[in-house]
C-alpha cells in the first residue's frame, strides 16, 4: 500500500504537467520549427531571384514583347481638328538580341502599336464618337549599356541598362494607308534584364521607354495625295519581354 501511494504521488504531477503544459510545449515547438523553416526558405528565395547565373560571354537571343503606351501629338491635333489623337495604345514587338555578359546588349526590334483619332464634335452633337483606328510600325536598333554591373553584386540595380535607340517608321496609318508617313524614330529608356544562364539563356525584361517620331509626309488619297508636311509624335512605353538564347563564347 505504501509503495502504491508513492507511485501515485510520483505519477500525478507528471500527468498534470503533461495535460496542462504539454499542448503548449508541443505548439511552441511546432511553431518554432515552422518559423525556422520559413526563415530558411525566405533566405533562399530572394537569393535565388537576385543571384541568377549571368551570361558567360557573348550571347544571341530571340524574344517577343508586349506593352502599354501613352502617346500624344499636338501636331496631329492641330492638323486634324476637330479630331484628337487618342491617348492610349497597345504595343507588340519581335526582337533579336546580341549581348556581352551583363554589360552590353544590342537589339534589333520590329514593333507595332495601335492608336486612334476621335471626333469630339460628333460627341457634343449626338453623344457618339466617330473613331479612326490607326496602326504604327517601326524598325529600330537599340543599344543598351549596364553601368551598374559590379562584380559580386546581387541587387536588381545590377541588372539595369540604359537604352538608346534609333530607326525608322513606315508610318502611322489607317486601314486605307492614309495618315503620317516616313518617320524617323528616337528612343531613350531604362530596362531591367534578369538573365538565367544554364545550357540555354532565359531572358526577361521590364522597361520604360520614351520614343519620339518625326514624320515627313501627310497622306490623304481622297484629298490630293501626298503632302510634305512635317509632324512629330511622342510615346511613353511600359514594356515587358521574354526570350531564349545561347552563349557562344
Amino acid at each position: 500500500m505504501k509503495r502504491m501511494l508513492m507511485f501515485l504521488i510520483f505519477i500525478m504531477p507528471l500527468f498534470f504537467v503533461n495535460n496542462v503544459f504539454g499542448d503548449e510545449i508541443f505548439y511552441q515547438t511546432e511553431i518554432g520549427e515552422s518559423a525556422a523553416s520559413e526563415e530558411k526558405e525566405s533566405d533562399i528565395i530572394p537569393e535565388r531571384i537576385t543571384q541568377l547565373n549571368p551570361p558567360t560571354g557573348i550571347y544571341v537571343a530571340f524574344g517577343v514583347g508586349i506593352g502599354f503606351d501613352i502617346q500624344g501629338s499636338s501636331d496631329f491635333d492641330d492638323l486634324l481638328d476637330p479630331y484628337t489623337f487618342g491617348l492610349f495604345g497597345f504595343d507588340r514587338s519581335l526582337q533579336i538580341k546580341v549581348g556581352f555578359k551583363e554589360f552590353l546588349q544590342a537589339e534589333y526590334r520590329w514593333s507595332w502599336r495601335s492608336g486612334s483619332f476621335m471626333d469630339n464634335e460628333d460627341y457634343l452633337i449626338s453623344e457618339e464618337t466617330s473613331t479612326i483606328d490607326m496602326h504604327h510600325s517601326s524598325k529600330q536598333i537599340l543599344l543598351k549599356v549596364n553601368p551598374f554591373a559590379f562584380p559580386g553584386g546581387n541587387d536588381w540595380i545590377n541588372k539595369t541598362y540604359l537604352v538608346y535607340g534609333f530607326g525608322e517608321s513606315k508610318g502611322f496609318l489607317d486601314d486605307a494607308d492614309d495618315g503620317f508617313k516616313d518617320g524617323k524614330v528616337t528612343t531613350y529608356g531604362v530596362e531591367v534584364i534578369p538573365i538565367e544562364s544554364t545550357n540555354f539563356l532565359v531572358l526577361g525584361s521590364f522597361g520604360i521607354e520614351f520614343e519620339t517620331v518625326d514624320y515627313k509626309y501627310f497622306l490623304l488619297e481622297n484629298f490630293g495625295g501626298n503632302y510634305e508636311y512635317p509632324t512629330s509624335a511622342w510615346c511613353l512605353k511600359f514594356l515587358f519581354s521574354v526570350g531564349v538564347g545561347k552563349n557562344f563564347f
